[in-house]
């Protein structure tokens, strides 16, 4: 399911590259104004893809600079966000204490990527989890009128 909908995105992507009901004239012309294969690499296969054919295979992974550079800024951001909503000090604090595991991890020399993403998928549920209840609170918010 999750193929489809991705080769879904490419050829709506496509579409919007090449237009609704062109002639193969118009699809020849206009290919040679965006970069196909990039943006089927982007749609199918995303920034971060690892695919594995075969067997007892072994895998390392590492993260670019640029990589660690994005979640970086990310966890700057999401820090400073967080301080301007009315959060419980339960959730502030165990979110700041997930990003700082992250960002330790980032900051070694060979992050452990087993706690990036331990510690990710805490932050992401907390985030969930207040992300839920400020929609709550809107829709109380809203149906006072």
């Amino acid at each position: 399911m999750h193929v489809r909908s991705r080769l879904l995105d490419f050829l709506l992507e496509l579409r919007d590259k090449i237009g609704e009901g062109a002639t193969d004239e118009n699809i020849k012309a206009k290919s040679s104004s965006f970069d196909a294969k990039d943006l089927f690499n982007h749609a199918i296969f995303g920034a971060h893809t690892t695919i594995v054919v075969g067997n007892q295979n072994t895998q390392a992974v590492s993260f670019s600079s640029e990589s660690i550079g994005d979640l970086q800024r990310f966890l700057q951001q999401l820090g400073s966000e967080l301080s301007q909503f009315n959060l419980p000090e339960q959730a502030r604090e165990q979110a700041a204490s997930q990003v700082a595991t992250i960002e330790t991890e980032l900051a070694a020399p060979r992050p452990n990527i087993g706690i990036i993403k331990t510690a990710g998928n805490i932050l992401y549920g907390i985030l969930l989890g207040v992300g839920g209840n400020l929609a709550t609170d809107l829709l109380k918010y809203l149906t006072r009128f």
